[in-house]
């Protein structure tokens, strides 16, 4: 029997913070049966568009929201008690990879410094979301959840077992493909979801940029210096900043 899987986001009435902003709620249909919570997540009104059903312009801000609604639907309608392995793979491999909101955060930032990179190479271990190729630095813009970063994630009470043995290889994946990252001579850096949160986001882009001008300039370090030839005199000329003493005017 084919199963049937529907996903509609809207705005509830009533909801409207200090800021302005609305809570978005999820209403999933899975083979008939209804479930609707809040997804946790607010915008402004005139970011959404009603009809559609989704943000403005924000595909990665929808991406989001469809991982978290996976993840965290309510305990009396766990999608792990309806999808057999085979129907959740093929609902997750649906589910947008890239172009998330943390990354659309950072790549916007760095761009308006200046810096100009690739996104998504496949060709490297792990398909970094950032490659600064003049800089030999890739950057990882990690979920905190799908990671398993021990600050920010944390396991759903359904099906924890299986939770936790997915995140434990996305780690050790994560592992390998730095570690190989670095033996091909990358500098590898790693932004978590958490670190981005409007509280200290600022903060965080700031120590991105610091880490890229850093680990740039120690490359030069490393390059073998060749002093002036100072005429034999190098005492002498060791207290000479520019040019001897002379008296003009005269």
């Amino acid at each position: 029997m084919k199963s049937t899987f529907k996903v509609l986001f809207y705005l509830k009435k009533g909801s409207e913070k200090k800021n302005g902003e609305v809570m978005i709620m999820a209403r999933i249909t899975i083979d008939g049966k209804l479930c609707q919570f809040s997804t946790k997540q607010s915008i402004l009104p005139e970011n959404w568009n009603i009809a559609a059903g989704k943000a403005k312009g924000y595909r990665e801000a929808m991406a989001e929201l469809l991982k978290e609604i996976i993840i965290f639907a309510p305990s009396n309608f766990s999608r792990m008690d309806i999808w057999d392995k085979k129907k959740r793979s093929a609902v997750m491999a649906k589910i947008k990879g890239k172009d998330t909101k943390p990354e659309w955060i950072v790549r916007r930032y760095l761009f308006s410094r200046g810096y100009r990179y690739l996104k998504n190479v496949k060709g490297l271990p792990g398909t970094p979301d950032i490659v600064l190729r003049k800089y030999g630095i890739v950057i990882f813009i990690h979920g905190c959840f799908w990671h398993g970063h021990g600050v920010d994630g944390h396991i759903p009470h359904s099906n924890s077992e299986y939770w936790r043995k997915k995140i434990g290889r996305n780690k050790q994946r994560d592992e390998r493909d730095k570690a190989e990252l670095k033996r091909m001579g990358w500098h590898v850096m790693t932004v978590w979801e958490c670190q981005l949160k409007p509280a200290v986001r600022q903060q965080t882009l700031l120590e991105i940029e610091y880490h890229i001008n850093h680990t740039y300039l120690e490359r030069f370090k490393q390059q073998t210096v060749v002093p002036y030839d100072l005429g034999g005199d190098e005492e002498q000329a060791s207290g000479m900043v520019a040019e001897g003493e002379v008296e003009y005017g005269k």
